[in-house]
């Protein structure tokens, strides 16, 4: 077997994988996330957070549905490339409170919190109608999955629902990223507030993944309500 080293998925590596574009290719995407699109029906409409979002063009799609969509991310690069490559006019703002910057669209309701998403509560963020976790999950250490799921607990009004995509995988073939986590973990760790429903899952083993050594990766969504 390929067993890999695990890698600790810190701020500064982020920050060098945006500068270096290595993680725009294999997370970003230049259309909107196919689960997002299979699944949207299930989110109740209003306001939706979509955490560790990077650039991604699911944002813009939100807000011309109607929704208002607040981001979370740590990569400054990434915040700037997201108006930038979506010719969306802006402002930038230093919050005085927090430890963020504030991204605002002018023309869609849009915006991005640009800082650590562990630093983030409700008195910053708000509460929301939904989450949109798009691989959120699985790319953070898994040591800090407990203090997440509190966060949005902490967010997510009483109706809301997260929509949650993960991936499943042998671990002892690859432990770097995106991380593994079946039914059974993200129940272990989300199971005290939320009640975790499987929607679906489809094999999800790209030449990406299999020339690290991975022989079988499942992608699976999950819909998670407040219990």
């Amino acid at each position: 077997m390929n067993l890999q080293i695990s890698i600790d998925l810190s701020l500064k590596y982020w920050t060098d994988s945006w500068k270096d574009q290595s993680i725009v290719c294999e997370w970003h995407r230049s259309e909107v996330n196919e689960d997002l699109l299979r699944h949207e029906k299930l989110l109740d409409t209003g306001r939706i957070f979509v955490p560790l979002c990077g650039k991604s063009v699911d944002l813009k799609y939100l807000a011309e549905k109607g929704h208002e969509v607040v981001g979370l991310e740590f990569s400054e690069k990434a915040c700037d490339n997201f108006f930038q490559e979506n010719g969306l006019q802006f402002t930038k703002t230093k919050l005085a409170d927090f430890a963020f910057f504030q991204y605002e669209a002018k023309e869609l309701k849009i915006t991005i919190f640009q800082g650590d998403m562990f630093d983030a509560n409700k008195s910053l963020l708000g509460s929301f109608d939904a989450i949109w976790d798009r691989g959120s999950f699985v790319a953070i250490n898994e040591s800090d999955r407990p203090k997440y799921a509190k966060i949005l607990g902490n967010v997510l009004k009483a109706t809301g629902k997260v929509l949650l995509n993960s991936f499943t995988y042998d671990n002892r073939e690859y432990g770097g990223h995106p991380r593994t986590a079946d039914k059974e973990t993200i129940e272990k760790v989300f199971g005290v507030r939320f009640k975790v429903t499987l929607i679906d899952s489809y094999d999800s083993l790209k030449p990406i993944y299999k020339a690290r050594g991975i022989t079988k990766r499942v992608a699976c969504n999950y819909i998670l309500t407040m219990q």
